[in-house]
């Protein structure tokens, strides 16, 4: 019975796709496999291949007639978004060539552009760029590409989409930049790559939290220092009326203390 499933709904198509025995995947379709006999999670053969970057697999399921945009029943997840979580170029472009949509989203909102930024996958985050993706595309919390990107601290992707062309003041629903991101997270290496951009130092969330403020409440010295060589504002204070020296001594966190403190931040100011 070549439909014969493990406990878990794995057909012996989708073990072959799985461990990329390309021989086996071509006898199973000859004598009939189901392309689209899917796991417990709605994984289908195909899914797997891209997942595991088995690109001779995924051709040969194409061929076959194989759903490119089968969805996972758990995030909603279709090949495309399986092969950019787990940064299988070949699969990306076998894929793309076929056809696939770019735009599809999962449960969260995130695209294939969006997963591949989030887990770093350059090489996928510029073919699917050269593709078309929406740049923009956000997630349900208002996330962009390059605020994850940023907030993951992947400064390659974060350099590819601002090549692209990417938005970098989109704030998410609660106010923050993809700058936000960057320094609320202490990727320091993505804070000047923002900053020569363009980005805006001195944009506040809906708490009135600014980037530096943001740095020195989570101790980020390295992303305070840079902020303050490319001239933040020290003395914006947020809703609370909390400045940057005041959010880095509630914190304990000295050595933004002494970072601000050396910049010429007004050490007597109160708060609220």
């Amino acid at each position: 019975n070549k439909e014969a499933a493990m406990i878990g709904g794995q057909t012996p198509l989708y073990v072959a796709c799985q461990n990329g025995h390309e021989a086996c995947v071509r006898v199973l379709l000859d004598a009939g496999a189901n392309t689209e006999a899917a796991d417990e999670d709605g994984a289908t053969p195909l899914h797997i291949a891209c997942w595991k970057g088995h690109e001779a697999c995924v051709r040969i399921l194409l061929s076959a007639g194989a759903n490119m945009e089968a969805v996972k029943k758990i995030f909603g997840a279709t090949p495309l978004y399986s092969a950019c979580q787990n940064g299988r170029e070949a699969c990306v472009r076998v894929l793309l060539d076929a056809g696939a949509n770019t735009e599809v989203a999962d449960e969260h909102g995130w695209t294939p552009l969006f997963i591949a930024c989030r887990n770093g996958h350059e090489a996928c985050v510029r073919v699917l760029l050269g593709a078309g993706a929406n740049i923009e595309a956000a997630s349900t919390d208002g996330r962009t590409p390059l605020f994850i990107a940023c907030w993951k601290g992947h400064e390659a992707c974060v350099r590819a989409m601002l090549r692209a062309g990417a938005h970098k003041e989109a704030t998410t629903t609660d106010g923050r930049s993809p700058l936000h991101a960057a320094c609320c997270s202490g990727h320091e290496a993505c804070v000047p790559v923002l900053l020569e951009a363009g980005a805006n130092m001195e944009v506040a969330e809906v708490h009135g939290w600014t980037p530096l403020r943001v740095a020195c409440r989570n101790g980020h010295e390295a992303c305070v220092r840079v902020l303050l060589d490319a001239g933040a504002n020290m003395e914006t204070v947020n809703k609370f009326g909390w400045t940057p020296l005041y959010a880095a001594c509630r914190n304990g966190n000295d050595a933004c203390v002494r970072a601000l403190l050396g910049a010429g931040a007004n050490k007597e100011v109160a708060n609220e």
